[in-house]
């Protein structure tokens, strides 16, 4: 993901990602290889002048993310933190840990490859209200999408939960809770019924403070008004849904996951879990009801009570908001 050279410690190699098998466009939909040209964690280190090495995470959106950082090379080299890395990152740098000589003037060398999620270890989400996905007043019916890898065999996460809702053509997509772009895919995509596989459609991901990540689908070509890096507050629009041309173009499509710890922190035999995240059944305020758990096939009108737009805000982005409303 970065490449970086120097006379003590002259090749390291980050990781690269094949994306032609299936399970790579599901990392690609939900995990941890960029939609776009901008990576959302890349690591340096700085060389100290008694040869020690000191190892951060620079994060582009400031945004919550699980780093694993793993060496494939150490030589007289020795690591200040268990590895692999598994930790948290947050805010705009976070240092690692160190690698200290163990003798000195002698040469040290190492490769190490890394890799990133967005979320935390130990997430647990909270217990809040979300808004339904559309603009306010606007009315649509509910489903639920199935796990579109079964189509290869693949087993069904636990807990999959995946919300549709059929809305009319040209509806405004609207954030549902506050939280931090960091992807945005806009494929220019074309129509064809047959597309099954949620990576080949334009969506964005959305982070939130309590770790907790939402997939908004399926947008319409250059017509999401959000970039990597921008926060969203509940009911701010994100684009248009994609419409009737495109396979799936009149739903709006949610997903809200976090991070399974057990797919990144290796048991005592080394062993990880294949199932790389938790599913979330979030709650929807409605014009109807408080707290509403979904039923396939009911109707549900969306409203934007202010009590739910602003409650994650800070007291400066409160004030903002009131000014403007």
């Amino acid at each position: 993901m970065t490449n970086k050279r120097s006379q003590a410690a002259p090749v390291f190699s980050a990781p690269h990602f094949l994306v032609a098998t299936i399970l790579t466009l599901l990392l690609t939909a939900l995990g941890s290889l960029p939609a776009t040209g901008q990576r959302a964690v890349q690591i340096d280190y700085d060389r100290g002048s008694d040869g020690q090495y000191t190892f951060n995470a620079i994060s582009t959106f400031a945004a919550p993310h699980v780093v694993v950082l793993e060496f494939t090379t150490l030589t007289n080299l020795n690591p200040s933190r268990r590895m692999p890395l598994v930790t948290n990152i947050s805010g705009r740098r976070t240092r690692l840990l160190t690698l200290n000589p163990i003798v000195e003037r002698q040469r040290s060398r190492f490769n190490y490859t890394y890799r990133y999620y967005p979320g935390c270890l130990n997430a647990t989400p909270d217990d809040i209200e979300y808004l339904l996905p559309f603009e306010e007043s606007a009315v649509a019916s509910a489903g639920f999408a199935n796990y579109v890898y079964r189509r290869i065999g693949a087993e069904e996460p636990d807990g999959w939960y995946s919300p549709i809702f059929y809305v009319e053509d040209g509806t405004t997509i609207h954030a549902s809770r506050k939280g931090t772009v960091i992807s945005v895919q806009d494929v220019g995509m074309e129509s064809n019924p047959e597309r099954h596989y949620s990576s080949e459609r334009n969506y964005i991901r959305v982070v939130h403070d309590d770790c907790t990540v939402a997939r908004y689908s399926v947008f319409k070509n250059n017509e999401i008004f959000v970039e990597p890096g921008d926060i969203v507050f509940p009911g701010d629009p994100l684009g248009i849904v994609a419409g009737e041309d495109i396979g799936f173009g009149n739903q709006v499509r949610f997903l809200l996951y976090h991070l399974n710890d057990e797919s990144v922190i290796p048991d005592e035999n080394g062993d990880t879990d294949s199932n790389r995240w938790r599913y979330v059944q979030p709650k929807f305020r409605t014009a109807a009801g408080e707290r509403v758990s979904l039923e396939s096939g009911e109707e549900y009108k969306s409203i934007h009570p202010q009590e739910i737009v602003t409650e994650e805000m800070s007291r400066r982005e409160r004030r903002r908001w009131n000014r403007q409303n």
